[in-house]
């Protein structure tokens, strides 16, 4: 048996919920919060038979996606280095 923790973005949680369900992977969902962008987030985590992990994997793969997000940057002397000082 193997532990799967997968953190995934909050807007692909419940998707992946209904697909862990339906293919009768029991699993415990966390709130989590951090990173760089200090995005939300969802923990899921599974106890997984070894010969089902690739299975499980696949599920979250097909589920979930990764995303590209701009950000400001900061400036030194604080706040965004977008924002007008002037």
């Amino acid at each position: 048996m193997k532990l799967i923790v997968a953190v995934v973005q909050d807007q692909d949680s419940n998707r992946l919920s209904s697909a862990l369900t339906k293919s009768d992977f029991r699993n415990t969902k966390l709130a989590s919060t951090g990173g760089f962008l200090r995005a939300g987030n969802t923990t899921f985590l599974m106890g997984v038979e070894d010969e089902l992990v690739s299975k499980a994997l696949d599920l979250i793969r097909d589920n979930c996606r990764s995303r590209d997000q701009m950000v400001a940057p900061v400036s030194p002397m604080g706040g965004n280095a977008d924002e007008s000082q002037w």
